[in-house]
């Protein structure tokens, strides 16, 4: 049952025509009658109010035959087709505001919709003139294409709608053609530059030493290099303040040890201080066998004693011989000893680095194998290699290697020193201290505190 329906029904009493006299029924049609003219003037659509307005007019013409209600229905006819009229023409112009403000399709379908409202309703709802002023009549001549109007808004938002997708496809273009622009120039020297500047002013260091290190890597300019380190030197502090410690370690790491011949030999700023505590730090974490970075070199916790470590290098150095004279068979008056104390570690160990390593009593005990050949004298030492016996005392922290390595235990005879196969295992016959073949794997007491 529609609402109208239901409307109606509630408008009549519970008696039937039959059952009532002439005049109760022209009263009950009066009522009826205004209560329509009530609902019509609270409807806010003109189609609504046109409409109640017209059944009052019905129900009142239903009793109208001593012409009692022909003022009211005359009064009636004026204000339906006032409210037809008007409604028409508000919705007209309603219409095309929206269409002469439109900016998209959907603007012009929205007034499109509007026309399409006008037009269904107009052709069984016509205008008549005698009920209208002239002036309304004729501005309401004026609102009668709704239907060329509503065709109209669909061509124009069809249109609309290849003009933005023009527009759109012309945009993406520009917009490629932008990127690309920006990825040339993001790759040239000039882009780096810009971009290492912007960096560095707004205090993002990290991306400001990337940059000047590409620009450098690029031109080799002094000033793109010397940029370079002072960010990263910046980048590493503002790691440790923030507890990267991971990041302040490698940024650290790289300054310390900046290229040569830019007056920065022995580190940048205090970076080599602040690299060996981080060193420092993570050897203290690492368990025994722990392979550790201190130097920029790799070496293996062999002990710990209290705040002290000692370490070996996990990978030989290069095949170098014992004594280069062919001589000396003992530790103390050797030839790899003076290199390791001196030459390897002054180019291999910043100062900071150095004051770390302790010096350590070396003693080198007689081969027990061959014990006629005098091991020497003590020595203080940094660096040092293993005796037999340490060998033995740490053969299961110790890994195989690809070549031999030097003890510092003499062996059979004058001339020869014991050395570790590549298997691990000790040949305490020796071989000739003067062999090129063999290789180094020194030691060293590291400070904890």
């Amino acid at each position: 049952m529609k609402n109208d329906e239901k409307i109606d029904i509630i408008l009549n009493d519970d008696k039937t025509e039959e059952e009532l006299n002439r005049e109760e029924v022209i009263n009950q049609n009066y009522q009826t009658a205004q209560r329509y003219i009530n609902i019509a003037e609270y409807m806010r659509q003109y189609e609504e109010q046109d409409k109640y307005y017209h059944r009052a007019i019905q129900t009142l013409e239903k009793c109208n035959e001593d012409h009692r209600f022909d003022k009211e229905i005359e009064e009636l006819n004026y204000k339906k087709f006032a409210v037809r009229t008007n409604g028409k023409i508000t919705l007209y112009k309603e219409a095309c505001k929206i269409r002469d403000k439109a900016k998209s399709p959907q603007d012009y379908y929205s007034a499109q919709a509007v026309f399409r409202r006008i037009a269904k309703y107009e052709p069984n709802h016509t205008i008549q003139e005698k009920w209208v002023s002239p002036e309304l009549y004729q501005e309401a001549l004026k609102c009668s294409d709704s239907a060329k109007q509503a065709d109209l808004c669909e061509k124009m938002a069809v249109a609309r709608e290849k003009a933005d997708k023009r527009q759109s496809l012309y945009a993406s273009v520009a917009l490629i053609v932008v990127i690309l622009a920006l990825v040339v120039f993001s790759r040239t020297t000039m882009a780096r530059r810009v971009l290492a500047y912007a960096y560095e002013t707004v205090g993002i260091h990290t991306g400001a030493w990337q940059k000047y290190n590409a620009v450098y890597r690029r031109t080799g300019e002094k000033e793109a290099y010397l940029k370079y380190l002072e960010n990263r030197y910046k980048a590493a502090k503002h790691a440790l303040d923030e507890g990267d410690l991971d990041m302040a370690y490698d940024d650290f790491a790289a300054v310390s040890r900046p290229e040569k011949g830019f007056g920065y030999d022995r580190g940048y700023e205090d970076s080599c201080l602040q690299f060996s505590r981080l060193e420092q730090q993570r050897i203290k974490e690492s368990p025994a066998e722990e392979v550790v970075h201190f130097a920029g070199m790799d070496w293996r916790i062999l002990e710990r004693q209290d705040d002290r470590v000692l370490l070996i290098k996990d990978e030989s150095l290069g095949s170098i011989p014992f004594d280069e004279a062919g001589k000396h068979s003992s530790w103390a008056d050797s030839s790899v000893r003076k290199w390791l104390n001196n030459t390897f570690l002054t180019e291999n160990f910043s100062q900071e680095e150095t004051d770390l390593i302790l010096d350590t009593e070396v003693v080198t005990e007689k081969n027990t194998y061959f014990p006629g050949v005098d091991p020497g004298e003590t020595t203080t030492d940094k660096l040092f290699l293993m005796s037999i016996g340490e060998e033995q005392q740490y053969y299961d922290l110790l890994h195989e290697t690809e070549t031999c390595w030097w003890l510092r235990t003499p062996g059979a005879h004058e001339g020869s020193m014991a050395f570790v196969y590549r298997d691990k295992e000790v040949m305490p016959y020796g071989y000739e201290v003067s062999n090129t073949e063999i290789t180094v794997k020194p030691l060293i007491w590291l400070s904890l505190n």
